[in-house]
């Protein structure tokens, strides 16, 4: 469309870009198709779009005048220094998403992103700019210029469908995203060749190779991502920006934010109630048929807990727990870990946590190994695996450490751009008569006022609104720096006079509202961007004397998401309701107050966020360092969600409810166990009257009756009490303690094997005791949970 020059506007000495038309193209519809470009890239106010500042004729010529980015292209540094580091590309399409989210917001299709139309500003940023293929979705004059069944654009870039000339939409730009992205990852585009007609071919018939066959470095989360993108029908793209952008963050040099401990804390014990869950059958079958020796138990624990960690956090990046908390385990790339790498981690981290039955292993008594696992090993034993943790590795515990994992905070769904009002075929020439400038007003202004105001004015070239700060006539100019100024959250200054009969400056407007009139609490995910950005405003701008006077009546709320402050109160604005005189603020106390303002203290903070507000509120200075180590304190979660509710409950309620499971479960389970096992309820019986008989002095009464019981244990319950003082009572409760079985047993074995006429003997003098046994077997089998 044409070319574009670096210069300096002699009237205020700015620097720019300044875009000629081609003159080879000096048709009518080429003009049109020219100045059309203008006026939708000036509809797009973004950090991340090239902003216009107008638009005019030099001898008969159209030019587009925008701001001038020394950095170069995207295309020049790939070809200059080489493909970008995963992280350093993410980061770049992530702001090349954010400037065209920004335009289809405004109904502005861009249809030409391509490397060489992404451009780096002076601070790092990506700009997206080169609107010249560009359409409105909304205006109708836009129909004539592009005709369908025609291809405009790059062909190595675009998509199959703009290759076809059929009707786009923004799929077709994600398509061009992704290539894009495959460009700055490999050095290459996705398909490449010097015959037009077989680059076309190519383009519909084959599918790209992956992004990891030509740069291994690349995640295969990554390469999967561009893989979609670049998918042949639209369908199977991403259908939104928002789905490209979340799909893309796990993958950006600054998007791990470790997890803090209690979070963590919080997460694994609504882990470990799955697991309960997941063991019990086990449990159930150690009550009943016997328990298993400890190896076994603890191999089938950690088999257990190897898939079920391995599989959810290698398939899915969280367990349930953690992906309620809103956590995830991100691999060395900082996507899924993958299964092999999962499983690793799980396997260790299960290991270090059955180290509490070592004591068993190594053949302690039973009650010895309760007392010490429960005091001791079953408590401190977990933590094992966080002995390494430091803020320095990310709090990685040894597990992590091996596996080469981190458990990160999830990447918050960022609050979607609100549709502005694009100014685009809004008004035209004879709407409004009064001019200010080379702007149209709807009111004549008093050139002669004494008092500031500020009207609003329309550019009738690039067809967008702006502000006009009208001042007294012998105002002093902006200074260059303001002027020069384009932060974030300050409206751009675009063009100013100062003569006898005018005095004014004119900035880019921005669609929204004051925060003094604002008249419903916002959310904290809103506010917290408007404090975010008005900190780094303040930081950027400390010491350099730009800063307005920090009043609440200065602040803008935009539909774009943005704070903005404004260079003037919103009393002096046109059209606006007069506000009360504000008081200024020191910048501690006026970023406390704008939260007060926006959240009316109608929406609880998040405990990070109630920190740093209530230090704001005491605070009486507040230093640059300050407000940035701000910024991070304030990237947490913006809201306690359902889930995140519903597992701190079950978190409290998990040990009443475990408690309240296994006694329904033992009187369940008693009558099974004794069915199935009553030689144990038997065995108890018989020793807890031998130990009764064995106490005080006997009289030879019941010396006989131990007698006959040590010779009834000898010959019809010798092999239960070794198994009970080998492996414990397998009924929950443990009537017979192993230390107690195994006191029993010693002294049992060494009785000469009784004969058959001994046997017969004993049972004749413990003839009413076996009744009385047999009556108790036979009432505890019948035992009910609930009464009938």
């Amino acid at each position: 469309m044409g070319e574009v020059y670096a210069a300096e506007d002699m009237e205020n000495g700015r620097a720019l870009a300044l875009k000629i038309l081609s003159q080879q193209l000096s048709g009518g519809e080429d003009r049109q198709r020219f100045l059309r470009e203008g006026r939708l890239a000036a509809s797009v106010s973004h950090p991340n779009a090239v902003y216009i500042f107008g638009s005019d004729e030099i001898d008969g010529t159209p030019v587009i005048a925008m701001e001038l980015l020394p950095g170069g292209s995207l295309k020049e540094r790939i070809e200059r220094d080489g493909p970008l580091t995963p992280g350093e590309a993410v980061d770049a399409i992530l702001d090349v998403v954010a400037g065209l989210e920004a335009a289809h917001a405004v109904g502005v299709l861009h249809r030409d992103i391509k490397p060489a139309n992404c451009f780096v500003a002076a601070d790092g940023a990506i700009k997206i700019g080169d609107f010249g293929l560009s359409i409105s979705t909304t205006a109708r004059d836009d129909t004539r210029l592009t005709t369908t069944g025609s291809f405009q654009g790059t062909p190595a870039f675009a998509s199959p469908e703009q290759l076809w000339g059929q009707p786009l939409d923004v799929r077709g730009d994600i398509y061009s995203v992704g290539a894009t992205l495959y460009f700055l990852l490999t050095g290459e585009p996705p398909f490449d060749d010097r015959n037009l007609m077989a680059l076309l071919k190519r383009i519909e018939g084959e599918a790209p190779p992956s992004a990891r066959v030509r740069q291994p470095r690349v995640p295969r989360g990554l390469a999967a991502v561009v893989a979609r993108c670049l998918e042949k029908t639209p369908a199977a793209r991403y259908q939104e920006y928002p789905a490209l952008r979340d799909a893309l963050a796990p993958y950006r040099s600054t998007a791990v934010t470790a997890a803090v401990h209690g979070r963590r804390v919080v997460a694994s014990v609504a882990d470990s109630l799955v697991m309960t869950l997941l063991v019990l059958p086990m449990q159930l079958a150690a009550s009943t048929f016997g328990a298993f020796p400890a190896a076994i138990r603890a191999a089938s624990d950690i088999g257990i807990g190897v898939l079920y960690y391995g599989i959810s956090e290698g398939l899915f990046g969280a367990s349930l727990g953690k992906a309620a908390l809103r956590l995830h385990v991100v691999g060395p790339d900082g996507g899924v870990p993958g299964l092999m790498r999962a499983v690793v981690r799980a396997l260790v981290f299960c290991m270090i946590s059955e180290l509490f039955i070592m004591p068993e292993l190594v053949g302690a008594s039973r009650g010895v190994r309760a007392a010490v696992s429960v005091s001791l090993f079953g408590f401190a034993i977990p933590f094992l695996s966080f002995v390494t943790a430091r803020r320095s590795n990310g709090f990685a515990g040894i597990h992590e450490l091996l596996s080469r994992t981190r458990v990160t905070l999830a990447v918050e769904r960022r609050e979607a751009i609100e549709p502005g009002q694009s100014a685009v075929g809004v008004l035209n020439a004879a709407s409004w008569s009064a001019r200010v400038g080379p702007y149209a007003v709807g009111d004549p202004v008093d050139r002669a006022t004494r008092e500031a105001l500020v009207v609003t004015g329309y550019d009738e070239r690039l067809k967008r609104f702006v502000w006009i700060h009208v001042l007294p006539p012998g105002s002093a100019p902006l200074p260059d720096a303001r002027r020069a100024l384009a932060e974030s959250g300050r409206p751009r200054w675009l063009a100013g006079r100062r003569t006898t009969d005018e005095c004014w400056d004119a900035f880019e407007s921005v669609d929204g509202r004051a925060l003094s009139f604002l008249e419903s609490p916002r959310p904290w995910a809103i506010v917290r961007e408007w404090l975010v950005g008005l900190a780094a405003l303040m930081a950027s701008e400390n010491g350099r004397g730009l800063l307005p006077p920090l009043t609440l009546d200065r602040v803008w709320m935009g539909r774009d998401g943005r704070a903005w402050l404004l260079d003037w109160p919103v009393g002096a604005m046109r059209g606006t309701p007069q506000a009360a005189d504000a008081q200024v603020l020191e910048p501690a106390t006026f970023l406390a107050s704008v939260v007060a303002a926006g959240t009316k203290r109608a929406y609880p903070l998040p405990p990070p966020a109630t920190e740093v507000v209530r230090e704001l509120e005491s605070a009486t200075t507040c230093s640059t360092e300050r407000l940035l180590a701000m910024r991070e304190a304030l990237a947490g979660p913006t809201r306690v969600t359902r889930a995140t509710r519903a597992v701190h409950l079950a978190c409290v309620a998990f040990f009443p409810m475990l408690q309240l499971v296994f006694s329904m479960l033992i009187g369940v389970l008693t009558p099974m166990q004794v069915r199935l096992q009553p030689n144990v309820t038997r065995l108890s019986l018989v020793l807890d009257r031998v130990d009764q008989l064995g106490q005080g002095r006997r009289n030879p009464i019941q010396a006989t009756e131990r007698d006959a019981l040590l010779v009834y244990l000898r010959a019809r319950l010798l092999d239960d009490l070794k198994r009970v003082a080998e492996h414990g009572d397998p009924r929950t409760g443990e009537v017979i303690s192993t230390e107690r079985a195994r006191r029993h047993e010693s002294s049992v074995v060494k009785l000469p094997r009784p004969s058959p006429s001994e046997v017969a003997a004993a049972e004749r003098t413990l003839a009413k005791f076996l009744v009385r046994v047999d009556e108790q077997v036979a009432r505890a089998s019948e035992i009910r949970v609930f009464p009938e």
